[in-house]
C-alpha cells in the first residue's frame, strides 16, 4: 500500500514526465498500474498525461507539436514490456477488468497486439479466467477463437492447460471445436488430463471432445496421461448396458430429453396392474380391495404426470440481448449461465439433460423427466 501511494503522489507530481518512467524491464507505470488492478490509477495516468502532453481540448498546440504529442501518448499506452513484449492491455485481459481494457482501447491500446510468444488479448482473458474479457472481445471484436499462439496452442489449450475452468466452460459456449490440436497433436482434452483438472476434463467430455486422439510423439490418447488418478479413470470408464439405460448414462453421451424410461415406468407399471387385478385380486375375492387396488393405482398416474408435466423451477432470460449484452452492462458473466443467460442463484444449475437452468437444482429424475 505504500508503494502505491508513493506511486500516485509521484503520478500526480506534474513535474514528471509520466511516460517515460520505466523499471530495467522496460514496465512502465501503466503497465503496472494494469498488472495490480487499479482502476483508479490508470484513469489517473492516462488523464494525467493527456494533460502533460497537452493533449485536452482547451490546448492550443501546432499541428506538428500535436502529432508528436499524440504519437509520444499512443507509444505509451501501447509500450512493451522487455523480454515477453507485453502491453498494458495484455496485463487488463489477464485480469479481466472490463473497465481498464474498455478506458485503454478508448485511448488507442492496440486490440491486436502480441506477445512475444504469441498470446492475443483472449488468449490472457482465458489464462486469467476471466470469460467476460473472453466474450467481449470475441463478440465485440471478433477475435478468433481458433487463433493461436507460437506453439500452436489456442485460447480452449491454454485454458485447459492453466485449469481455468470457468475460460473452458465459455469458451465451449462460444462453439469451439474442442478436438483442435496443437502443434504437438495434443487436444484440450490432453491437457486437462495431464494436470489433472477434474471438472474440465468433464465439461470437455460432455460437449463432444473425442478421448481417442492421439498425440503425435508418444502416440498416447488422453487417458494415458491419468496417471492412475481414480476419479479420471472412473470418468473415461465405459458404461455398462443397464447404467446407460437406467441411472448413469455415460458422460459423452450427449444430453438430451429423453422419455424412454418414462415409458418404462409406465408399462412396467400397467404390467403390475394387470398382474395383480386379474391373477391376486381374483384369488382374495374382495370387491372392496380391488375398487381400493384400482383407486390407488389410478392416483399413482394422476400424479405421476401432474409431477412429470409441471415445471421444476426453469429460470429464463427476460433481461438480456445476449452475453455481450451482459458484459456491455456491467455485470460478471462469472455469475452468469452462458447457454440460458440467466443469473445463477445459489442452488440453482444449468441442467445437461434439459439443457436449462433449473432454479434449487437437485438432479434430473430419468423416471419422470
Amino acid at each position: 500500500e505504500e508503494k502505491i501511494v508513493e506511486l500516485t503522489e509521484y503520478i500526480l507530481n506534474e513535474k514528471n514526465e509520466i511516460w517515460n518512467v520505466k523499471r530495467v524491464d522496460d514496465l512502465t507505470v501503466l503497465h503496472n498500474a494494469c498488472a495490480i488492478d487499479k482502476t483508479k490509477m490508470v484513469e489517473t495516468i492516462i488523464e494525467q498525461t493527456k494533460k502533460r502532453l497537452k493533449l485536452n481540448s482547451e490546448s492550443i498546440l501546432s499541428p506538428a507539436e500535436r502529432e508528436n504529442n499524440e504519437t509520444i501518448f499512443k507509444d505509451f499506452i501501447n509500450a512493451k514490456t522487455l523480454g515477453d513484449n507485453q502491453t498494458a492491455l495484455h496485463y487488463a485481459s489477464f485480469r479481466g477488468n472490463m473497465k481498464i481494457i474498455k478506458l485503454l482501447i478508448e485511448n488507442h491500446a492496440d486490440i491486436n497486439a502480441l506477445t512475444l510468444g504469441g498470446y492475443n488479448m483472449l488468449h490472457k482473458a482465458a489464462q486469467g479466467n476471466k470469460p467476460s474479457a473472453i466474450i467481449y472481445f470475441n463478440k465485440k471484436y471478433n477475435m478468433d477463437l481458433y487463433a493461436t499462439e507460437e506453439d500452436n496452442m489456442n485460447a480452449l489449450h491454454i485454458a485447459s492447460f492453466n485449469g481455468m475452468d470457468n475460460s473452458v466452460i465459455y469458451l465451449l459456449s462460444l462453439g469451439i471445436n474442442p478436438n483442435v490440436r496443437d502443434k504437438n497433436g495434443f487436444t484440450a482434452l490432453h491437457y486437462a488430463v495431464k494436470k489433472q483438472h477434474i471438472r474440465i476434463i468433464k465439461k470437455l467430455l460432455q460437449k463432444g471432445a473425442d478421448r481417442n486422439i492421439k498425440d503425435n510423439k508418444s502416440k498416447k490418447i488422453p487417458i494415458m496421461y491419468a496417471k492412475n488418478n481414480p476419479e479420471i479413470v472412473q470418468i473415461f470408464r465405459q458404461k455398462g448396458i443397464c447404467e446407460k439405460l437406467f441411472f448413469k448414462p455415460d458422460i459423452t453421451q450427449r444430453t438430451f430429453c429423453s422419455n424412454k424410461n418414462m415409458i418404462l415406468f409406465i408399462v412396467l407399471h400397467l404390467l403390475i396392474i394387470a398382474l395383480v387385478f386379474f391373477i391376486i385380486l381374483p384369488f382374495l375375492d374382495s370387491t372392496a380391495f380391488s375398487i381400493g387396488y384400482l383407486a390407488v393405482s389410478g392416483l399413482v398416474f394422476i400424479l405421476y404426470f401432474t409431477l412429470s408435466f409441471s415445471n421444476p423451477g426453469i429460470m429464463t432470460n427476460k433481461t438480456y440481448k445476449d452475453l455481450l449484452d451482459v458484459v456491455e452492462k456491467g455485470e460478471d458473466l462469472e455469475n452468469f449461465c452462458p447457454y440460458c443467460i440467466v443469473k445463477k442463484k445459489y442452488k440453482s444449475l444449468h441442467c445437461l439433460v434439459c439443457q436449462k437452468c433449473v432454479d434449487e437444482f437437485d438432479h434430473h429424475c430419468f423416471w419422470v423427466g
